[in-house]
């Protein structure tokens, strides 16, 4: 069958059962990309069937709002358990777009967003700055190499926090000592994450 069929049926499915067969699908068409990307790799490597699962779950029928309020944290959570590798695929390590010139490439384009919000913010070296919603810490990564800060990015979800680490391990010391990664609420985020007067910029 048509892998375009294949995807376009799985509106129906389970949010499990679709991601399954979305991985399948990209292991059979993709071939050596699969082999050569990072991304995909983590795609396939992370186990997320019981995360698809308790996601779903959390979906069906009609449940009360009062019920998924109280678990929106453990939903954001599971959510980008399920979603963050497909994101690496789709747009690379930042979350984000960016307008771009005629004669310029998607990725140039986001780093010169980045560098632009870098200098609007007054950013340099010396100066602690947080990062919140960082993702997997692309444009936070970026930012430091463009003025020197350092940078604490914060994201509910802990796997975020592994990948944003994962991603940093081969750059230079100068780059770890300056990126930082912590699992946070937003709603705690001082003094749980950030002492009050504690960041020169967010």
């Amino acid at each position: 069958p048509d892998p375009f069929s294949i995807m376009f049926s799985l509106e129906s499915a389970p949010l499990w059962a679709a991601g399954t067969i979305f991985v399948l699908v990209a292991a059979v068409f993709l071939g050596p990309v699969i082999r050569s990307s990072d991304s995909i790799m983590a795609i396939i490597s992370h186990d997320r069937g019981s995360i698809f699962e308790s996601y779903d779950s959390k979906f069906e029928g009609k449940p009360e709002a009062s019920t998924l309020s109280h678990d929106d944290k453990a939903c954001t959570d599971e959510y980008y358990k399920i979603a963050t590798d497909f994101y690496e695929y789709g747009w690379g390590q930042s979350f984000h777009f960016a307008p771009r010139r005629r004669s310029e490439t998607r990725e140039a384009s986001i780093a010169r967003l980045e560098h632009l919000i870098a200098l609007k913010l007054g950013l340099k070296d010396g100066m602690k700055v947080g990062d919140l919603g960082m993702g997997v810490g692309g444009p936070l990564r970026s930012v430091v190499g463009f003025c020197g800060a350092t940078v604490t990015g914060v994201t509910i979800n802990q796997y975020q926090v592994e990948r944003a680490k994962r991603h940093t391990r081969p750059l230079s010391q100068w780059m770890k000592d300056r990126c930082h990664y912590v699992q946070g609420d937003f709603t705690e985020i001082v003094p749980k994450v950030f002492e009050p007067g504690s960041l020169d910029a967010v």
